[in-house]
């Protein structure tokens, strides 16, 4: 292995370990942002902000049938076990 790949492969080892620090630390400052603290259901909006994903992603789950929604007047309403299910499948 030549320096450099040894020197990329430490930096990509010290990533990991930093996101896996700044996870627990944004789960102990922030606990809304947790899909687990949401209430039971939420706005589709809402999901996409709490999975991380852009909220045309949740759109298209819906639309793909992967996330199913109910309709709550003019909004959609995914719930919150559905959403932790696709989330955990997807990664």
């Amino acid at each position: 292995m030549t320096y450099i790949e040894e020197r990329i492969q430490a930096l990509e080892t010290k990533i990991v370990e930093m996101q896996a620090r700044l996870d627990e630390l944004e789960a102990s400052v922030m606990p809304e942002k947790r899909i687990e603290a949401a209430p039971e259901t939420i706005s589709m909006v809402e999901a996409a902000r709490l999975a991380g994903v852009h909220r045309n992603t949740v759109y298209g789950w819906v639309k793909d049938g992967k996330l199913p929604a109910v309709k709550s007047g003019r909004e959609r309403l995914v719930k919150r076990a559905d959403l932790l299910a696709l989330v955990e499948a997807e990664s």
